[in-house]
């Protein structure tokens, strides 16, 4: 899984938003505590933002849109705990959420 980019600031804007969800960056708090609460709410909104989420996390792996889809539950579980374990990520959430202020 590649790395993040500022181009990826703006798709997951996007999807936040369609999936009314605001990152909640607390002062002390971990990549492994906000990651887990990341992923929990996108599992419980995910349905709304569908086919945002498969292209970005599908740009994320270099795979397209639909090999993401065909995955097996095992196989895109991982690919999620690997994104959670992205270098940067909190950083990346705390800037994504000054943006949508």
């Amino acid at each position: 899984m590649r790395n993040l980019k500022f181009k990826d600031a703006f798709a997951v804007s996007r999807i936040l938003k369609k999936m009314h969800i605001r990152p909640d960056v607390q002062d002390g708090m971990t990549q492994e505590q906000l990651g887990a609460d990341l992923v929990f709410k996108f599992v419980e909104n995910i349905g709304e933002a569908e086919e945002e989420v498969l292209e970005f996390l599908a740009d994320l792996k270099g795979i397209k849109p639909d090999e993401l889809a065909k995955m097996d539950f095992e196989e895109a579980a991982k690919m999620i705990e690997d994104f959670k374990n992205i270098k940067g990520l909190q950083s990346f959430f705390q800037q994504v959420g000054k943006l949508m202020k």
